[in-house]
C-alpha cells in the first residue's frame, strides 16, 4: 500500500536517508557500512513520480523470449511469452529511485570530504529476468538471473575504467575488499581475494577462471541446480533436468544445449572435473541425489553419449 508515500517514507528514499545520517554521524571515523535497498523487486511498485515516469508502450519483449532454443533443459527452457509492458515500466521506476537515492548518497560523500578515501561497491544479489525466455524474477542459471553488476569505486586502488569479466562469487567479496584494504584475516574464508585482478586490470599469472553458483536442495521442489561458470562457458548439473553447456562467446542468450555435441566433450570432462571435486569437497546437498551424482559421472566418464538417469518427481502442495 503506497498510500501516502513520499520522498521520506518510501522504503528506498527513507533507508537512503538513514545511510545519510550515518555518514555525517561518523565521518571523523573509520565505518563499514551496508545499505541493503529491497527494490527493484515484486510486485513492482514505486512511489509517485516513478509510477509514471516510464510509458509502457515504449517497452518491447526481449528477442530470447520468441525463440524455443535447443535442447534445453527444464530449468533454461523458454515459456510461453509473459511480458508485460506495465510491469517493465513500473520495474525502471524502482531503478530510477535507487539510482537517484544513490546519487544523493554519493553526494553526501562528497560534501563531508569523504567521498576520495571511501571505497563504494554496488552489486546485487541476483538478477531478474524481466521477460528473458518469457520469464520473470529469479533463480535459474541463465544470464539475466544468475550474473550481477559488481561497480567498485576505490580512488587510489583501481585504476578508473577498469573492466573485468573473470568470474567471480559473492564469497570472493570478503578477502577480496580486504585484500584491496591490506586488512589481514587470519579466520578460514572459502572465497579467494582477486584484488589482483582489480589492480592489474587482467588476471594474474596462474589465475583460475572459475567461480560455482548453485540453488536448492536435495529435498522440495522448485529450482534445484548447481554450476561451474567461467567468463566463458557454464556447466550446469539439476535435479530437475538434464544437465547443459553453454558458451557465452557463440550463444550469449544461451539458447543452445551444448551437452549433445561431441566436440564438447573434452570441454565438458575438464569443467565436470572441477564441478565434481567443488561438490565433494563442499559436501553439496544435490550430491545426495543419484540422478546428479550420475550426471557428474558421465561428466568426467569417457563415454560419448548421454542417457538421462532417473530424476525424483517434483513436490507439489
Amino acid at each position: 500500500d503506497l498510500a501516502g508515500a513520499g520522498e521520506k517514507s518510501f522504503t528506498t528514499d527513507f533507508l537512503a536517508g538513514r545511510t545519510i545520517e550515518f555518514f555525517k554521524t561518523n565521518r571523523g571515523h573509520p565505518f563499514c557500512f551496508m545499505l541493503s535497498i529491497p527494490d527493484p523487486h515484486g510486485p513492482n511498485t514505486v512511489r509517485p513520480p516513478y509510477d509514471t515516469m516510464y510509458d509502457p508502450a515504449t517497452f518491447r519483449q526481449p528477442a530470447s523470449a520468441l525463440a524455443k532454443g535447443k535442447r534445453l533443459p527444464s530449468f533454461a527452457s523458454v515459456l510461453e511469452d509473459r511480458f508485460n509492458a506495465r510491469q517493465m515500466a513500473a520495474y525502471f521506476g524502482m531503478v530510477k529511485c535507487v539510482d537517484d537515492n544513490i546519487g544523493r548518497i554519493l553526494d553526501t560523500l562528497r560534501s563531508e570530504g569523504l567521498i576520495d578515501h571511501t571505497l563504494i561497491v554496488f552489486t546485487s544479489d541476483h538478477g531478474d529476468m524481466c521477460g528473458e525466455r518469457g520469464r520473470h524474477n529469479k533463480g535459474i542459471p541463465c544470464e539475466g538471473s544468475a550474473r550481477i553488476p559488481f561497480v567498485m569505486y576505490a580512488p587510489g586502488l583501481v585504476p578508473a575504467g577498469t573492466v573485468l569479466h573473470e568470474a567471480l562469487g559473492t564469497v570472493d567479496f570478503k578477502p577480496t575488499l580486504l585484500g584491496l584494504l591490506g586488512v589481514p584475516f587470519a579466520a578460514p574464508c572459502e572465497g579467494r581475494d582477486a584484488s589482483a585482478l582489480f589492480r592489474a586490470g587482467a588476471a594474474p599469472e596462474g589465475w583460475v577462471d572459475q567461480s560455482f553458483v548453485r540453488i536448492g536442495g536435495a529435498d522440495g521442489g522448485g529450482n534445484r541446480w548447481m554450476g561451474v561458470f567461467t567468463k566463458n562457458h557454464k556447466l550446469i548439473v539439476s535435479a530437475v533436468g538434464d544437465p547443459a553447456l553453454f558458451d557465452l562467446r557463440t550463444d550469449p542468450n544461451e539458447l543452445c544445449n551444448l551437452l549433445y555435441d561431441a566436440a564438447q566433450r573434452p570441454l565438458i570432462r575438464e569443467l565436470g572435473e572441477v564441478l565434481k571435486n567443488y561438490a565433494v569437497t563442499h559436501a553439496d546437498p544435490l550430491m545426495e541425489l543419484e540422478c546428479v551424482k550420475a550426471d557428474l559421472a558421465w561428466a568426467v566418464s569417457d563415454r560419448m553419449e548421454y542417457t538421462a538417469p532417473q530424476r525424483p518427481a517434483a513436490k507439489t502442495g
